[in-house]
């Protein structure tokens, strides 16, 4: 059958699929032990009390609301105007 550009052919059962590659993944034999949730977290692992993991403060968002608090007045109030001129 051709569609287009594209040739397209029934092939018999006689041709078997390609056998699946068997994955080589291995197989953890335990997980977490009972008495290792009984520890508790551990300790001294991660600084979270370091400066660089602190959040920054960031001027160009203030920047960006006031800018859109401003933008927001301006067309309340044009809206505002328009409707007063439309009825007086």
């Amino acid at each position: 059958m051709r569609l287009g550009q594209i040739e397209m052919r029934l092939e018999p059962d006689e041709m078997a699929a390609p056998a699946k590659k068997v994955d080589s993944t291995m197989v953890m034999q335990r997980g977490v032990s009972l008495s290792e949730l009984e520890q508790g977290p551990r300790t001294g692992t991660f600084d979270t009390t370091s400066k660089a993991f602190s959040k920054k403060d960031n001027s160009i968002n203030k920047i960006f609301i006031i800018a859109g608090i401003v933008i927001g007045v301006l067309i309340i109030g044009l809206i505002l105007y328009a409707l007063k001129a439309v009825h007086g």
